[in-house]
């Protein structure tokens, strides 16, 4: 297995995606809308596995096709203004590799 160390996940970003109308994202609010359980929040070790949880769930439901990370797709309101101001993200590490 190769590990590529240039390349950093933001699962909070991709949680935004995955859960547009959550309205907040934090660590806390994901645990319990995946029902994940964890008796050691703010270790590293605990906090780790929670992130990979989080990961790992928004990429099954990616692959589902139940969550889509894919920015909002929005008009521009007036000229000049760009109407997407949500920063692209490259899906590419989303895909299932068995």
């Amino acid at each position: 297995m190769d590990f590529n160390y240039n390349i950093a996940i933001d699962t909070y970003q991709l949680a935004q995606r995955a859960w547009p109308n959550l309205g907040r994202w934090c660590m806390e609010d994901l645990r319990d809308l995946l029902d994940i359980q964890n008796d050691d929040a703010h270790r590293v070790l605990a906090d780790c596995e929670d992130e990979m949880a989080v990961y790992n769930a928004i990429r099954n439901g990616v692959k589902s096709r139940e969550l889509s990370v894919e920015p909002p797709h929005r008009r521009a309101s007036r000229p000049g203004n760009p109407g997407n101001l949500v920063p692209t993200l490259p899906v590419e590490f989303l895909r299932y590799r068995p």
